[in-house]
């Protein structure tokens, strides 16, 4: 995977982006679990990073050549430079400095690098529309199997007379909140597309 990564690192996106609803399995490594999904992050950011010393360094050896400019920083670019800096901030006054360093690692810095990937890498539409059905495609398959312990009574968690399904979260809200935020872009997507 990571020489794949290495060769083409914009196709870590659709990954990152399908195994977003299975980050709870973690696996250890090194003493510490890392969910599938931090560790395509961190392989795609460092193929990323490869390829722009390589092409700094092949860049610096052609001379005469003007490198093209990058694209500028947006609104929502400083905004997440700003959450950033504050969630680090907030762990001067934290209780449980390595809880909240650890959420700060998974929810803000992680999140934050992946939106920079998608800033650096996705350079023409379809590379976008990849990262979008990968997204739905997780999406599905965390819903299947939401769907596969409802008919096999496994996993269902019963409350005030209601069966409810958590897929592999610790509660069916966290299933219901990611699915609802998938939900609208899906069908959005069917209403709108063109053959």
């Amino acid at each position: 995977l990571a020489l794949l990564l290495l060769l083409r690192p914009w196709l870590g996106l659709p990954l990152i982006a399908l195994a977003l609803p299975f980050y709870q399995p973690g696996k250890p490594f090194l003493g510490k679990v890392f969910s599938m999904v931090e560790i395509l992050t961190l392989l795609t950011a460092a193929a990323w990073a490869v390829g722009l010393v390589a092409r700094r360094l092949g860049a610096g050896s052609r001379q005469g050549r003007d490198r093209p400019a990058g694209p500028g920083l947006s609104g929502l670019d400083l905004g997440v430079v700003v959450l950033v800096l504050l969630g680090i901030l907030s762990l001067s006054w934290a209780e449980e400095g390595r809880v909240a360093a650890r959420e700060l690692r998974t929810v803000v810095l992680e999140s934050a690098l992946f939106y920079a990937l998608l800033r650096a890498l996705i350079r023409h539409r379809g590379a976008a529309w990849l990262v979008v059905d990968a997204w739905v495609l997780g999406a599905s398959l965390i819903a299947a199997v939401g769907i596969g312990q409802w008919i096999l009574g496994e996993g269902v968690i019963t409350a005030e007379g209601v069966s409810r399904v958590r897929g592999f979260y610790g509660s069916p809200n966290n299933l219901a909140l990611y699915l609802g935020r998938v939900f609208p872009l899906a069908l959005a997507v069917a209403a709108f597309w063109r053959l």
